[in-house]
């Protein structure tokens, strides 16, 4: 599936806009992320759910955490990879 961009006039499929979405998500996480977020993790998708954006796409609690929980995975394996060097 492809997506015109409203001013480029560029084609962008659907699966990059999904690939720079995810990396710019982890870009965040590694560098706001702390610990102590984890607790506020629900409660945060809780609010992110009610945002119009989220509730177009019928995002559910289950599907958002999912979500978030293989970021932050694939962001802490990232960390410890460069840990490890």
């Amino acid at each position: 599936m492809r997506r015109k961009k409203e001013k480029g006039g560029e084609n962008i499929e659907e699966a990059r806009i999904n690939l720079i979405a995810k990396q710019a998500f982890k870009a965040h996480l590694r560098h706001e992320f702390s610990l102590r977020d984890i607790q506020k993790i629900k409660r945060n998708i809780g609010n992110s759910l009610k945002e119009p954006e989220m509730q177009k796409i019928n995002v559910t609690k289950e599907e958002a955490l999912e979500f978030v929980s293989i970021v932050i995975r694939e962001v802490f394996e990232d960390l410890m990879v460069t840990l490890e060097k």
